[in-house]
């Protein structure tokens, strides 16, 4: 297995761990203030870190293919847009959640949007991996 590989596999696998995020979109709906601007912030810095290591994932990939542009790489290619989309999005609205939540304003629709687009992100990883092992 070549380094090029090992680096993928172990982004990808960082990747899959974001299918945890509506587990912490639905604990945010419960929390209220600073615990719910502190977990938010936690959230963030995560996607954040979520968003680098997808464009590691990417390269890498391309890599591995030999930067051939079959439709296998672009049916994934569309995949991994849409991953990067609803992970800039998450991120967004966790943003929103800690702001409103440091403000003590209703978080209400922040979450519920944060909600919606997490389940949304854990359906495309899932689909990502279905298309990668079949």
């Amino acid at each position: 297995m070549s380094v090029t590989a090992m680096i993928h596999d172990t982004a990808a696998l960082f990747i899959i761990t974001c299918l945890s995020m509506p587990y912490f979109a639905f604990r945010l709906g419960k929390l209220t203030g600073a615990d719910a601007a502190k977990l938010a912030g936690k959230i963030t810095v995560y996607l954040r870190i979520a968003n680098f290591v997808l464009i590691i994932s990417l390269l890498t990939g391309l890599m591995r293919v030999g930067w051939t542009f079959s439709g296998w790489v672009l049916m994934v290619l569309a995949i991994f847009l849409a991953i990067a989309a609803l992970l800039g999005i998450s991120m967004k609205a966790a943003k929103n959640i800690g702001t409103e939540a440091a403000a003590e304003r209703d978080i209400a629709g922040s979450v519920a949007k944060f909600q919606r687009v997490s389940m949304l992100l854990a359906a495309a990883i899932i689909v990502m991996v279905l298309v990668k092992i079949v």
